[in-house]
Parts: C-alpha cells; sequence; structure tokens
C-alpha cells in the first residue's frame, strides 16, 4: 500500500492528494457506513439473511466471502485512480497510459486480491491477445503478497465479490436512481433507459436491412455504431455510467446522499460539482461537440474483453475466468 499512496501521490496524475485522503476520513458517518450497509445487502451477511436465499428470495444467490468495508474502499480507490482518466478519455478521445488495460490489471491483481487470480494465467489462451500477441494481463507474481501468502480466514474473494456486486439488482437500483437524478438536476432531460435503447437500435437495424431484420451473415457486433466504428448510444451511456460509478469519493458520496432510501425517493443534497462534470460528460457523449470516439476494447484469450477505458467489471472478468471456466 505504500507503493499505491506514493503512486497517487506522485506525477502520474492519478488524482488522489492529501486534502482528498482527509475528505474520505470525515465520510465514514454521512458515506462509507451507509454504503457498506447497502454493498452487505448486496454481497454480505445481509444478503445472506434473506428468507430462502437458495430458493428463489435473492435473484443472484451465490457463494461468496465478501468483506463489504474492503469492497467499498476497493470501488473508491479505483475510482480516485482511473475516474480522472475515464473523464479525460470522454473530453480528448485518448485513455493516458496509466489507465490503460495492462496497466489497470497490474493494480486490480495486487490491490484487490483474489485467489481465483492465479489460475487464469493457466490458460495459455490467456497469455494472448486477440491479435495473437503476448500480454500478461493475466500474469499474477506467485512470490509477491499477498499471493505468497497463505489462505486463511481472512482472505476474501475480492474480485469476484466485486463482480457479484456491479451486476447486483440492488445495486444497480440505487445507481439508476442517482442517474436519474443527476438528470434532473442538471436538466439533461430524462434518462432514456436501456429497454428503449434496445428497441430503437433494433428499429434502426430492421430499418437498415430493408425491415427483413437479422441476415444470415451479418454479425451482431456491425450494431454497434457505424460503419467506422463509432459508438451507439448504448455504448455512449455504458461510458457516461462508468464516468458516475467509478468517480472515486464524489460519486459514492452522491450515491449515499441521493441514490440510498428506498431508492431514490429521499433525494439529498448532491454537490454542485459533481453534477456540473456529469452533465458536462454527457452532454460530450450524446452531442456532436465532443471527440468522435469510437467502441474500443482490449480481448484476451477465447473472446473476453474489457474496453480500453477503465472498465473494472470487464478487468475483473478477465482476472476471474479461471475461477468460472
Amino acid at each position: 500500500m505504500s507503493g499505491l499512496l506514493d503512486l497517487c501521490l506522485g506525477k502520474a496524475g492519478c488524482g488522489l492528494t492529501m486534502q482528498r485522503i482527509r475528505s474520505l476520513y470525515h465520510l465514514r458517518m454521512s458515506t462509507i457506513n451507509p454504503l457498506t450497509d447497502l454493498i452487505d445487502k448486496c454481497i454480505g451477511v445481509q444478503w445472506y439473511a434473506t428468507p430462502n436465499f437458495w430458493n428463489g428470495g435473492v435473484d443472484d444467490a451465490y457463494t461468496l466471502h465478501a468483506d463489504p468495508p474492503e469492497a467499498f474502499f476497493q470501488l473508491c480507490i479505483y475510482g480516485e485512480l482511473f475516474g480522472p482518466a475515464l473523464q479525460e478519455y470522454v473530453r480528448t478521445g485518448t485513455v493516458p497510459a496509466y489507465a490503460l488495460p495492462e496497466s489497470r490489471a497490474e493494480f486490480v491483481k495486487y490491490c484487490i486480491p483474489d485467489w481465483c487470480a492465479r489460475w487464469a494465467a493457466r490458460n495459455e489462451r490467456n497469455l494472448r491477445d486477440g491479435e495473437g500477441n503476448p500480454t500478461n494481463f493475466c500474469v499474477v507474481d506467485v512470490t509477491r503478497t499477498p499471493y505468497s501468502e497463505p489462505l486463511g480466514p481472512e482472505s476474501h474473494d475480492n474480485m469476484i465479490s466485486l463482480k457479484h456486486l456491479l451486476g447486483s439488482t440492488r445495486w444497480n437500483r440505487a445507481w439508476t436512481a442517482l442517474s436519474v437524478q443527476l438528470h434532473e438536476r442538471a436538466g439533461t432531460g430524462e434518462l432514456v433507459t436501456q429497454d428503449e435503447i434496445d428497441e430503437q437500435e433494433e428499429r434502426e437495424w430492421e430499418e437498415a436491412r430493408g425491415g427483413q431484420g437479422h441476415v444470415a451473415g451479418v454479425e451482431e457486433s456491425t450494431r454497434k455504431g457505424d460503419e467506422a466504428g463509432l459508438m451507439s448510444t448504448a455504448y455512449g451511456m455504458a461510458l457516461w455510467r462508468a464516468c458516475v460509478v467509478f468517480s472515486g469519493y464524489q460519486g459514492l458520496t452522491a450515491l449515499a446522499r441521493c441514490g440510498l432510501g428506498e431508492y431514490g425517493k429521499e433525494v439529498g443534497d448532491v454537490d454542485d460539482d459533481f453534477v456540473d462534470r456529469m452533465s458536462e460528460l454527457w452532454k460530450l457523449l450524446m452531442s456532436a461537440e465532443g471527440p468522435r470516439l469510437q467502441e474500443e476494447y482490449m480481448v484476451i484469450g477465447g473472446g473476453m474483453q474489457t474496453a480500453m477505458w477503465p472498465d473494472l467489471l470487464g478487468d475483473l472478468t478477465i482476472l476471474t475466468n479461471g475461477y468460472y471456466g
């Protein structure tokens, strides 16, 4: 962790400062405790305590050994480190070198450690990218801490738990409530739902094919963006959602103030600076004002992919594939 602190406070441009560290310390009662409680309801003891857990009590029953407080800080640190790079990408179309996939993987492997990460490199396909070039994305040095230490009762499924959290219905409902309030505060119009986007893309696709619908031999991926690979509306929304979720303590504080209660019914005061920044990014993504972004991914092994911009879910999916497959 001392090395991580040097990275954050050095010249890498990661965005974490001593002032922000002090601010984070004072957020325990207003943000850390409420969100740790929400995370516990998604992947922790309270989640497991749901009646009929294994028989329909939850829609995502799974075996996890999670630590909700750790998960909170892992998300917060990831956002503080890579959130500025994500926002820079939206504004300029360039991902800083420190936030490219292989660099992010080094952070995830050693700062969100999980015993299952050692398994991914056993599959030779995971040692090459989509073009067949060697990659160290999945390579874990088992001689380094914490992988050099034996597993014990304090060892948690950090990567698997975070991956499960990011897909949790309860977790995403809270972020959706915050997103809606951000749009209302910023005056950027109503938030378009994913179902509406899918329906619109389906209509556009059928119109482009003369009403024939899906045509054999035409790749599904061609429905994403235009012929030049420019991003689709769904991709732009996913990118904006990532900007909100991975914006460090500001985003998590906004979630605690606005996305909790009955998932948005109790709307608290959200930081104006955060609202303005997210509004700016939304307008850049949904208009012709910003750079012409393309849908860019790093592909590993047999087709797993993570976005070139900070994409924690994509990173975790690749690094844990040895456990699932």
